[in-house]
This record gives C-alpha cells, structure tokens and sequence, in this order.
C-alpha cells in the first residue's frame, strides 16, 4: 500500500514538474513569436492602408498576451506552493491527490469574504521568503513594455506622414489601447506585485487545508444549506 502510494506521489510531482516546464516556456516564446510576426507583417503590409492598423493589433495581442502571461505565473505559483507544501520531504500539509486539492482549494476561495480569507492566509505569510523578484517576470514585462511604447511612438510617427481619417482613427484607438496596456502593466501587473505569487500561495494552501468548515469535502451531498459557509473551526 506504501508502495502504490509513494508510486502516485513520484508521478503526480513529475507530471506538476513538466506542467511548470511547459508554462515557462509558453509564457517565453509567445512574445517573441508575436513581435515577430508583427515585424514580418509590417514588411508585407508596407505602403498599403491595413498597414496604419497594425500597431493597435499589436498592442492588442500583447496586452492578451500580458494576461495570460500573468494567469501562467499565478498557476505555476499555485502549483510550485502545492509541491513545497504537500509533496516534497517538508510537507506540511495532507496529501489527498492534485484534483482533490484543487476542488478544495476552489471550494475554499468561495466561502466567507476576502478579508476573513485574507486573515487566514496572512497567518502563514513568511515575509523573509519573499523573493526580491518574481524570477524571470521583469525581463518579459520590459519586453512587453518596451514593445508598446515603440509601437505607440510608430503609430504616431505614421501618422505624421499621412494625415488621413484613416490613419487619425488608428492612431486614436492605438492610444487607447496602449492607456490601458499601460493601466495593467505599470498597475497590478507590474512585477513588484507579483513578487510575493509563490509565498502567498504558500501560505494559502496552508490555509486551505487547515480550514475545518462544515461541508468542506461532501457540500454537494448535504443540501443547499451546506453552501453557506461556517467560521467554526
């Protein structure tokens, strides 16, 4: 039985590992994809009317891109905490299979309000952990940023040299684009609010499992009652 189970742990922690793996590498290759495929559209698009619409695309696909950047950095945290907490030899938390946590973690985040869970999880917050910077998350959040403001400064430049209700349209929704790629990546995307992704996750399993309200496990077989959620511990 000790056997089957340290089995299940060897290869959930290697399935978790190549999932971290395959995350870092989307979240590096995409952006260099798309400013290249920009770079290659420019060159085809050049002299023709399309091409005065490229720099609001761009800045579009790189502001989805910032997002799901960020989301990939918020689930490789989730899963690298998990990993610290359940799985490897300092484990402090109980270990009942990645789909389960996951259920329960889910479960968790929607009972009682954000401050009691914020509560909770600054319980386990360790402040010395936190890292300077969250790894390799500058340097692409400068290469997003950058990427923006060149594209930004074209557009302008364009439109400098074609005073058209085409190129003047253009250039107004890539201003606008480019405020609210700006709103999100020098706001709650910038990489000093990041830093701290892996510690709180951390520090949030520990609460997840930690917490005893009624109906945590078997909610769903208990009636509607069961989905109010319980500060009794």
């Amino acid at each position: 039985m000790e056997d089957g189970k340290a089995n299940l742990l060897q290869a959930e922690y290697a399935t978790l590992r190549e999932e971290i793996l395959q995350n870092k590498k989307y979240v590096f290759e995409r952006p260099l994809l798309i400013i290249t495929a920009a770079g290659v559209a420019s060159i085809k698009l050049s002299g023709e009317a399309p091409l005065a619409f490229l720099p609001l695309l761009l800045v579009i696909v790189l502001l989805t891109n910032l997002w799901f950047t960020v989301n990939r950095l918020h689930s490789n945290a989730r899963i690298v905490a998990y990993l610290s907490v359940a799985l490897e030899p300092s484990a402090v938390i109980e270990w009942i299979g990645w789909e389960n946590a996951l259920r329960k973690y889910r479960s968790w985040s929607k009972r009682g309000t954000s401050e009691e869970r914020s509560r909770a999880v600054g319980e386990h917050i360790d402040l010395a952990a936190i890292p300077d910077a969250m790894m390799f998350y500058p340097a692409l959040w400068i290469l997003h940023l950058a990427t923006v403001i060149i594209t930004a400064a074209s557009s302008g430049a364009s439109l400098i040299n074609s005073m058209t209700p085409v190129s003047i349209t253009a250039f107004a929704l890539t201003m606008l684009t480019s405020a609210i790629f700006l709103y999100y990546c020098l706001g709650p995307d910038r990489p000093g609010k990041l830093r701290s992704v892996i510690e709180t996750q951390r520090a949030t399993w520990i609460a997840v499992f930690e917490d005893r309200s009624e109906g945590d496990v078997n909610r769903d077989s208990k009636g509607p009652d069961a989905n109010r959620w319980s500060a009794t511990t």
